[in-house]
């Protein structure tokens, strides 16, 4: 038991990002890494406005008033189900660690929750931002990273 503690500890210690540099600058304390390493991902992961090419000129065919109504109808209980039956079970887990092997294996006492949040979704084009959070794993490219490009 003891031999699983001690490398169970030794790992965490080895993972465990104790000092880094932010723009040259060293930083050793827990809550400013964890700041610099908030602050890097978010520049990371922005938004950047592209100016897009024009496109005056082309002939674009528009869809029919048919099409457009079926564009924007709300999902039905079908449709939500083929596409959660279309996600593979185990890919990542979410923020709530649960995967979609989970939504498909209690589908019947979830379903009416799962559809309930869609349609609103559907109604008000807004989804709730607890959900779009992500996971990064840092792993690291060498040895002993000091910056958080070697990750």
């Amino acid at each position: 038991m003891q031999v699983a503690y001690n490398k169970a500890n030794g790992r965490r210690s080895r993972n465990r990002i104790s000092e880094i540099s932010f723009g040259g600058k060293k930083v050793s304390d827990p809550i400013h890494i964890r700041e610099g390493v908030r602050k890097f991902f978010r520049k990371l992961f922005s938004n950047v406005r592209w100016k897009h090419p024009l496109i005056k000129g082309l002939n674009l065919h528009q869809i029919s008033e048919g099409d457009r109504k079926a564009l924007e109808e709300a999902f039905s209980e079908e449709e939500v189900w083929a596409a959660v039956n279309a996600c593979g079970g185990s890919k990542a887990l979410g923020p709530d660690g649960l995967n979609f092997h989970f939504v498909k294996a209690n589908w019947e006492m979830i379903k009416l929750d799962f559809m309930r949040f869609i349609q609103d979704f559907h109604r008000n084009g807004n989804i709730v931002k607890e959900l779009n959070n992500t996971f990064i794993a840092l792993i690291p490219k060498v040895s002993h990273p000091k910056t958080m490009k070697e990750f």
